[in-house]
């Protein structure tokens, strides 16, 4: 992979970094749920963890009580839990699986008016929403503004990705630096997984690779930053990618 160059980013990328016994990571984990299916389904609710400790809302959100915090919004955040709502004897089919995640961009709107309506009922919540599609040819400009237009008023964005076979390049290191801002990438190793389809992750910067001039975006996913290429979803669509729209949302609290 070729060097990226930032573009935009979101201001204090230093706010997402939480300590977990004693170790740094850029954001939170969902490994750090006490529970399987909380483990399997958490991104959603992780995603929104960060976004409000980015935005200060959330107390001291590390060391003892960052799991219990976790485990809040997770309240609000929640998936559908499939094995909950199963008999007994299917919990252990495997092709039953255990959590379904947060899987819409509208469901995770819906849950986070609730969360901040409940929990910050004096904060002015806006939600803007972006959906990515290849039936529009002017979709990825537009989504580009939308990116840019986020960052600039240092505005993380919550990224669903549901059914791109996106590879994710991942960054051996936090970010460092003044406010943590990373101007280029260079040594990224590739991390490709299952755990990045349907998946949310927090973006929190827009880079663009000095070679192919490929757009890249920055976020914050298993606790560490990843990076993946934006043009992967608007190439290859399948009737997935049309059924189950990927896209972002941008929320001001």
């Amino acid at each position: 992979m070729d060097k990226l160059m930032m573009i935009n980013s979101i201001k204090h990328k230093e706010k997402l970094i939480v300590t977990y016994n004693n170790k740094a990571y850029f954001g939170c984990n969902q490994s750090w749920f006490p529970e399987e299916t909380q483990v399997l389904g958490g991104c959603g609710p992780v995603c929104a963890t960060n976004l409000l400790n980015y935005y200060g809302l959330l107390e001291d959100l590390n060391g003892e009580t960052l799991v219990s915090q976790l485990n809040n919004i997770y309240r609000f955040i929640k998936p559908t839990e499939i094995q909950r709502l199963i008999p007994p004897f299917l919990k252990k089919n495997r092709f039953i699986p255990p959590t379904l995640g947060v899987r819409n961009l509208n469901r995770f709107r819906l849950k986070f008016m609730k969360l901040a309506d409940t929990l910050y009922p004096k904060h002015d919540l806006r939600i803007k929403e972006f959906r990515m599609t290849t039936i529009d040819d002017n979709n990825l400009s537009l989504c580009l503004e939308f990116v840019k237009s986020g960052l600039e008023a240092n505005n993380p964005l919550c990224f669903l990705n549901t059914f791109h076979d996106s590879k994710f390049f991942l960054s051996r290191e936090l970010p460092t630096g003044k406010h943590c801002l990373v101007e280029s990438v260079e040594e990224l190793e590739i991390l490709k997984s299952q755990s990045f389809l349907t998946h949310w992750v927090l973006v929190t910067g827009l880079y663009q690779s000095l070679k192919s001039k490929e757009y890249f975006l920055e976020c914050s996913t298993w606790g560490q930053v990843a990076y993946f290429k934006l043009s992967d979803f608007y190439t290859k669509p399948n009737w997935k990618n049309y059924m189950f729209t990927s896209g972002m949302l941008r929320i001001v609290l």
